[in-house]
């Protein structure tokens, strides 16, 4: 693995397989997402719809952003 065959001690467990099979790089594409999709559902099926939620009020968050007069301002001055 690039990183030293370290497997990050705060990535949690059901994780570690994805990530090694990740960095040695000989896995598809599919093989890889459903190495990740796997715990990635049992997930979202212990924490229930909270995660889903934050998401849609990040985006919201984000959306509005556009809708503020001083970040327009800073954001013509950018472009």
């Amino acid at each position: 693995m690039p990183d030293g065959d370290i497997v990050h001690v705060n990535l949690p467990r059901r994780y570690q397989k994805p990530y090694k099979q990740l960095c040695e790089g000989q896995y598809s594409d599919v093989e890889l997402t459903r190495a990740v999709l796997r715990p990635l559902k049992r997930d979202l099926q212990e924490y229930g719809d909270a995660p889903l939620k934050l998401i849609q009020q990040v985006v919201a968050e984000m959306n509005q952003i556009s809708h503020e007069p001083l970040l327009k301002q800073s954001l013509k001055r950018l472009v």
